[in-house]
């Protein structure tokens, strides 16, 4: 499920014939045309992505979404108002639908209530992290108290222990930032303390589980004993 919808009132509300359910489905199509999710970027061909509308419907409950056709009527409409561009390609006898992204979807991340200087080059993308997302990218952003933050405001998460397995936890955090859940100093450290009764075999396959699930914690696998005592480990920290 997608927990979040961003909508930026101010530009969106200037398309007359959209609805809130159009804006919404548009939000989800930003975050996925970002995903940098292996699910995702193995899908993808030549930029474009590919948009599963039974997924669609089944992350965004809260649309009342009932049918694929409906989804096809609203994905036209943000053809026509130039914010994707989709191509159909076939794939073992099944149609699918690839859009991607155009420079139109930067106009929703500008601040309008700003009498600064103009906005700056060579910044990141302020809704896709490192990654572009669509073809004239990078996009810029602005460098204001909106958008800077120092790293505690940010909830970056301390040096990460030598108990952790740091490939598996990089996948964990560059998920949670996907779905828009800010990693704070307290649930790293909640998590490093549950990850770390494990080896780093058990730690990657408990991370695995919640990003396949789509949770957004972490929880200990039924029927499978700690195999790290962590006051044998504290103890070993102790003399390093």
């Amino acid at each position: 499920m997608k927990y979040n919808i961003n909508i930026n009132q101010l530009v969106l509300s200037k398309y007359r014939d959209f609805d809130l359910v159009d804006c919404a489905i548009l939000d989800y199509l930003i975050v996925l045309g970002g995903s940098q999710n292996p699910r995702v970027t193995e899908m993808r061909i030549d930029g474009y992505t590919w948009v599963d509308y039974q997924r669609l419907i089944d992350d965004n409950p809260l649309l009342r979404i009932t049918s694929k056709g409906a989804i096809t009527k609203r994905m036209q409409k943000l053809v026509d108002a130039g914010f994707i561009k989709t191509k159909e390609i076939r794939k073992n006898g099944h149609k699918l639908i690839y859009f991607m992204l155009t420079s139109l979807v930067d106009t929703l991340f500008i601040q309008m209530n700003r009498d600064a200087e103009p906005i700056h080059s060579g910044e990141k993308p302020i809704h896709s992290g490192e990654k572009p997302i669509h073809e004239n990218e990078p996009i810029i952003i602005l460098n204001n108290n909106n958008t800077k933050y120092n790293n505690k405001e940010r909830g970056q998460c301390a040096e990460i222990p030598n108990n952790i397995n740091k490939d598996a936890w990089s996948e964990w955090v560059a998920y949670r930032k996907e779905i828009r859940k800010k990693m704070t100093d307290r649930t790293c450290k909640m998590q490093w303390r549950l990850l770390g009764k494990y080896d780093f075999a058990t730690q990657k396959q408990i991370i695995e589980k919640s990003i396949t699930n789509g949770w957004t914690g972490l929880f200990e696998p039924k029927g499978q004993p700690a195999k790290i005592d962590n006051k044998i480990l504290d103890k070993y920290k102790a003399y390093e």
